[in-house]
């Protein structure tokens, strides 16, 4: 018991003494390590966006008899992808608009009533945006990745003799499984 006891006394320390540095931090560098994380996010969106435009481009420039060698909804895949990582920087720069807010908002006490009700304007604004396009960024890369799901199931299914009896019920199982994943993400 009296081990336990000193566990818990020296985890409490540690963790007022690192509340305490969070809360005693200047408010400027809270703010360069939200930017720093919201920027590589950015820049991950913005490669990804890049790369499924290309891989749209080079579907569209491609004749039509050599399109039926390739992967019937390659197009949709690379729509859907690049849509939702361009909504995704849009999310990602309305997440640091709100973010920065609420830690103006929260980390000046000199300011005047008429500035923490325009911080709060602002803060719903960028909060709504934010919320709006999270869900178009989720649901779409989700239907992107059903896309992979289904071509995944049907590939292995068509290839593999051991498979071939349960390929429906392994297609719809990982179908239905995605599906319910994205319901439940949606809901929450």
């Amino acid at each position: 018991m009296h081990l336990l006891a000193k566990y818990l006394m020296n985890t409490t320390n540690y963790w007022s003494e690192t509340c305490s540095a969070a809360v005693n931090q200047p408010l400027s560098s809270a703010l360069d390590r939200l930017a720093a994380s919201s920027f590589s996010g950015i820049a991950f969106f913005v490669a990804s966006a890049l790369h499924s435009l290309i891989l749209l481009v080079a579907w569209l420039n491609t004749a039509a008899n050599d399109r039926a060698k390739l992967w019937d909804q390659l197009s949709a895949f690379a729509g859907l992808a690049c849509s939702g990582s361009c909504i995704g920087i849009v999310m990602l720069c309305a997440f640091f608009g709100w973010e920065s807010r609420i830690m103006a908002l929260f980390g000046d006490a000199s300011l005047s009533a008429a500035s923490k009700t325009q911080l709060l304007a602002e803060n719903e604004y960028w909060q709504g945006t934010y919320n709006v396009a999270h869900t178009l960024e989720f649901w779409l890369l989700s239907f992107a990745k059903l896309l992979v799901v289904r071509r995944v199931t049907l590939t292995a299914a068509t290839t593999s003799v051991l498979l071939r009896p349960r390929s429906e019920a392994i297609r719809k199982f990982c179908i239905w499984f995605t599906a319910a994943v994205i319901a439940i993400n949606t809901a929450g």
